[in-house]
């Protein structure tokens, strides 16, 4: 891991920034609901960032065609009521947002089939930008057993996700109170400081040019931290490897910090990288968490667990995921990313045979 880190060439502070042509207003931010109260928790960050971007929130919710209902032993076909009343629940969802964000363009969408591929395919087909949702925060044993909804849409798509979590207090201790408690959803003004987690590779970069723009929205900063696991080391080589990360990290600080981006560097020394993330995102009070996943499947997550997936579960913050670059050059980036400056996308690919 650490011998990939390396300095960024002619990446100085004080490099003049270029001017950012918004040129991404065609590409709609989705918004994935299942009617239910804690996923509707998600509609003014979503709608929030739409109106940041000129563009439009997509309300989507899928309907299953197969839906049947058994009673006396017969199967009532229920697939078109089930349709009906969807398509009338995101109508008036668009409605009351369109009321409450007058200045946000609003679209929905019902498509059909089961939702992690019906809300993928849709993601794919309207080529989202960025898709939002609530996860309902199952155990990794309940994942396991039920699958998830929101971890096989992240696995899946193809563009970055910001999952928000249910925000639910740990039970009260005291005896006369048995009920969880809700917090405060994430404020719309999501993307003041975020947290990237990097190891040196362009795989874990990956998130930086979403993580980029999403600061940039708000006059927002980065925290680029890496997790050196130092025990094997003795005190004093321990250290000059930990002062040469964060020495190769502020070199990538730099680059945002040209291009408008407040971005700075942290190093955590811990063996537990998941541990350290989410440690560091408390004590820098960061209001989201920006990683690249493994994309891998469930049983591969099980048996080899996921730094990703460690951080989702112990965070209690939103996390911005992005799954890993297809072709590792990174040559569809600047499709993906037109706003985003050369030099800020280039630290998420390969160059020349290096990581970047």
């Amino acid at each position: 891991m650490l011998a990939s880190i390396e300095r960024i060439p002619g990446a100085v502070a004080s490099a003049p920034a270029r001017a950012i042509v918004r040129a991404i207003a065609d590409r709609p931010v989705l918004l994935a609901l299942d009617g239910s109260n804690l996923a509707e928790r998600a509609i003014p960050v979503a709608a929030e960032i739409a109106r940041r971007r000129d563009t439009t929130l997509l309300i989507c919710r899928a309907v299953s065609d197969t839906t049947r209902q058994e009673m006396f032993g017969f199967l009532l076909e229920t697939a078109v009521d089930e349709r009906t009343a969807t398509a009338a629940y995101v109508s008036r969802v668009a409605a009351e947002t369109r009321s409450a964000w007058p200045g946000v363009r609003v679209d929905t969408a019902v498509p059909s089939g089961p939702a992690a591929a019906a809300l993928t395919a849709t993601v794919r087909d309207t080529n989202a930008q960025l898709t939002v949702l609530t996860t309902h925060g199952r155990s990794a044993a309940a994942r396991m057993l039920r699958g998830s909804v929101t971890e096989e849409i992240v696995r899946a798509s193809e563009g970055a996700t910001l999952v928000l979590w249910p925000w639910v207090l740990d039970r009260m201790t005291s005896p006369d109170w048995s009920a969880d408690v809700l917090i405060p959803p994430p404020s719309p003004g999501i993307g003041k400081r975020i947290l990237v987690p990097l190891d040196g590779s362009p795989r874990t970069a990956r998130v930086l040019p979403e993580a980029y723009r999403m600061a940039r929205e708000v006059d927002g900063e980065l925290l680029l931290l890496t997790v050196v696991d130092l025990h094997r080391y003795r005190r004093a080589r321990g250290e000059l490897i930990e002062h040469a990360v964060l020495d190769a990290l502020d070199q990538r600080a730099a680059v945002v910090r040209a291009f408008g981006v407040r971005a700075r560097a942290v190093t955590a020394v811990l063996a537990d990288p998941a541990a350290a993330i989410v440690e560091v995102a408390e004590r820098e009070d960061c209001d989201t968490i920006a990683m690249t996943t493994h994309a891998r499947g469930a049983v591969g997550r099980f048996i080899f667990g996921s730094v990703a997936n460690h951080v989702a579960a112990r965070a209690q913050r939103p996390i911005l995921f992005t799954p890993p670059l297809a072709d590792p050059m990174g040559h569809g980036l600047a499709t993906m990313y037109p706003d985003v400056p050369v030099p800020v996308l280039a630290l998420a690919k390969f160059s020349q045979g290096r990581a970047a």
